[in-house]
């Protein structure tokens, strides 16, 4: 459990459906895989195989994500309403 937060509000955050529709959202908005490069199709069979574990782990205070990998791309300002677009070198 994450210190501050209350039970019902943690509870309901990691329940599988609300992460089903998270998921489901993110399909719905074709979203790209992420920076470890999982489709949404990937991200089931792994949540399937690893929830219970990861959610002991998160609980515990002992879960450790893999680290990013940085990225070589360098971001453009923003200005206004425009989206952030990485500049090619």
């Amino acid at each position: 459990m994450i210190p501050g937060l209350e039970m019902s509000v943690w509870e309901e955050f990691v329940s599988p459906g609300n992460l089903g529709r998270a998921l489901r959202r993110v399909e719905v908005n074709r979203g790209a895989p992420g920076v470890d490069g999982m489709t949404t199709e990937q991200l089931r069979s792994w949540m399937r195989e690893r929830r219970a574990g990861v959610r002991e782990a998160v609980d515990a205070g002992t879960y450790r994500p893999l680290p990013v990998q940085s990225t070589t791309k360098t971001w453009g300002p923003l200005s206004g309403h425009q989206r952030r677009h990485a500049l090619d070198h």
